[in-house]
């Protein structure tokens, strides 16, 4: 382990226990490896080119510092890199599913200590349009709340921000369906959707579980369709969802797939990861152990 970039979203979590975890890092490293470099985001888009930076300087850790979508960008600017070196995922964001999944201490001297016995594991990345996505790509109803949180809300409260929203929206965003065509392997299916959820790991939104038997490098996405429900059939749906059996739902509907093909006839963005991305019609596929990570 001879040189070690540190890319770092500076709003995601508290900006001042975020650099004081990054020098305390930076103090730990030392001895194991003297050539330690930290980068800040300085602009929305910072984290992509700042990883094609330490590519291109063929580092041999990338540590992303910071929530899904900084781990996002991250992941982006190295699949653009014909060097990928090994990642680590230092959890700092709202919600930090990846990382929950792969169990990432968040101590310092616990995640140094990680860093230095570098176990590592390759795992699955989705795909669309030459862009790449490490968790989930959803749409519909709901999956738009992580852009009206503020920064503010996020901060005081993390995940339960985006709780409280949901749960303040379920009226209004339980009126929206969507008539969403899906081609899964090359079998065609449609339904009236209130959203969709395709995910790499188990965890979605801060919940465990979510999609309960995905694997992350299965060479699998893990696809949770839910038709248009009311009320009451929403409230079965969460009490199922934390008993972990929602996907046994009659209007829930589970697939695992390599491809999958999503189109409608009315303008909706796909989200990846927390962030907007591509109007529909578009094509998800799966490129299996795409990378590699430092884990536990």
């Amino acid at each position: 382990m001879n040189k070690i970039a540190i890319i770092y979203n500076q709003t995601a979590g508290r900006s001042i226990q975020v650099d004081g975890v990054l020098k305390f890092l930076d103090y730990l490293l030392q001895e194991a490896c003297p050539d330690v470099h930290i980068y800040p985001t300085c602009t929305p888009d910072a984290a992509e080119w700042l990883a094609i930076k330490a590519c291109e300087l063929e580092v041999d850790i990338i540590v992303a510092v910071g929530g899904d979508g900084t781990l996002n960008q991250v992941i982006n600017g190295m699949m653009k890199s014909a060097f990928h070196p090994l990642l680590a995922i230092y959890p700092t964001g709202s919600v930090n599913d990846f990382a929950s999944a792969l169990d990432i201490p968040k101590q310092p001297e616990i995640f140094a200590d990680m860093l230095i016995k570098g176990k590592k594991r390759k795992v699955d990345l989705g795909e669309v349009n030459g862009s790449y996505f490490v968790n989930v790509a959803a749409a519909g109803a709901f999956t738009y709340l992580a852009h009206e949180v503020s920064k503010d809300a996020k901060k005081q409260w993390g995940r339960f921000a985006y709780y409280v929203k949901g749960f303040l929206k379920i009226p209004s965003e339980l009126e929206k369906s969507y008539r969403m065509n899906f081609v899964i392997d090359g079998v065609k299916e449609s339904y009236d959707t209130n959203f969709f959820l395709l995910s790499n790991s188990f965890s979605i939104g801060g919940y465990n579980y979510a999609n309960p038997y995905a694997d992350i490098q299965d060479g699998l996405m893990d696809l949770i369709i839910v038709e248009k429900l009311n009320a009451l059939e929403i409230v079965d749906v969460l009490t199922k969802l934390v008993a972990e059996d929602h996907v046994n739902h009659p209007k829930v509907h589970y697939k695992q797939l390599k491809s999958v093909d999503i189109s409608l006839d009315e303008p909706l963005i796909l989200d990846l990861d927390g962030e907007e991305s591509y109007p529909f019609p578009v094509t998800i596929n799966v490129v299996h152990r795409a990378i590699e990570i430092i884990v536990p």
